[in-house]
């Protein structure tokens, strides 16, 4: 458990690292790529595969809710906000939301863990 415990918080600082030294090796910031838009999927497979390790069973279900709720929320902000839906500027938030999203899931993920029973 202490070595997932450890893990978790390598990955936490190691995922930001590794994504920015991507973005900044392969010509993915012309493209208009940020390191944000790397770590997602990263953490999302990070969060994935520390649930499994250490938890009785995955907290990806929890991901696909908060992240469908986080669409849904979106959704509604820009219809009563604009009057109007567009697919391009939802996908743009929705995806800069998620990297928050992601982090804060992982963060909670990271403090249960260390106040898991033994």
């Amino acid at each position: 458990m202490l070595f997932l415990q450890i893990l978790a918080l390598a990955l936490l600082v190691g995922i930001p690292v590794m994504s920015l030294f991507l973005t900044r090796l392969l010509p993915l910031h012309k493209l208009g790529i940020r390191a944000m838009d790397v770590m997602v999927p990263l953490f999302a497979y990070a969060f994935y595969w520390i649930s499994t390790q250490a938890f009785y069973h995955s907290l990806l279900p929890e991901l696909g809710v908060a992240m469908g709720g986080l669409g849904l929320i979106l959704i509604c902000f820009f219809v009563i906000r604009y009057r109007t839906f567009y697919y391009s500027k939802f996908f743009k938030y929705y995806w800069r939301l998620s990297f928050l999203l992601m982090v804060f899931m992982y963060l909670a993920m990271i403090i249960s863990l260390f106040f898991q029973a033994k």
